[in-house]
């Protein structure tokens, strides 16, 4: 049914969020939430991630396990192809993800040229890597990147790889998942993009608050089957 022209319907979970935050600091938690960080941990998991309530269980568990530093490390890593896959597409590149998380050799296809992505802060990896696979190209960080200048022709350099901002990205997001008291579904990954896309249009003028708020919450409602 079409609504009538200046009516905006909100939908029906606004008010359990509204009752459901309990403070200003879990509506900050939930800003904090980076989705590049959702995103990796979606795309590695077997787990449907797009219910907070599914990630925050996920998080939640591996907290509690013996090898929880080896699942950050390893969570880490398929941040940065996120990361890296958003950087080069605003820079006007082609991309596409590895279709399986354990995809061999690389990690994403740039321009349709094979890449593995390499972050932290040991250059071991790296190196194993070349001796590998001489002929697929590694996307790291300036820091690591300056340890293989005879490959300088096949690495890319993104600054946004650096491994302080990744584990600060990691950290926040974790920190603020297990920060939300929340117990019901909710679509918190299409929320969060959602969110991000409206608010720079906002800021760049192309659209107004009014409709700004209605495609969010289109967007958020047919994630989350209304």
């Amino acid at each position: 049914m079409t609504e009538p022209a200046g009516v905006y319907l909100l939908p029906e979970w606004v008010p359990v969020v509204e009752t459901g935050l309990a403070s200003i600091d879990e509506i900050q938690a939930l800003f904090n939430i980076d989705p590049h960080v959702v995103a990796g941990m979606d795309f590695w998991l077997s787990d449907d991630l797009t219910d907070f309530s599914e990630l925050k269980r996920t998080v939640t568990e591996a907290a509690a396990g013996s090898g929880y530093d080896r699942w950050l490390d390893t969570l880490k890593g398929y941040v940065a192809e996120q990361i890296a896959a958003d950087v080069l597409v605003t820079q006007g590149v082609e991309v596409e993800l590895a279709p399986t998380p354990n995809q061999t050799g690389w990690d994403l296809l740039v321009n349709g040229e094979p890449y593995n992505v390499k972050v932290g802060v040991t250059t071991s990896h790296i190196a194993e890597h070349f001796s590998e696979y001489p002929d697929i190209g590694v996307i790291t960080s300036p820091e690591l990147a300056a340890h293989f200048p005879e490959h300088a022709d096949n690495i890319i350099v993104l600054p946004e790889l650096s491994n302080e901002h990744l584990e600060q990205l990691v950290d926040t997001t974790i920190d603020s998942i297990t920060g939300v008291d929340w117990d019901f579904s909710f679509p918190v990954v299409t929320a969060i993009f959602a969110g991000i896309r409206e608010l720079n249009l906002l800021l760049s003028g192309d659209t107004n608050l009014v409709s700004s708020l209605r495609n969010f919450s289109l967007d958020v409602v047919g994630t989350g089957g209304g």
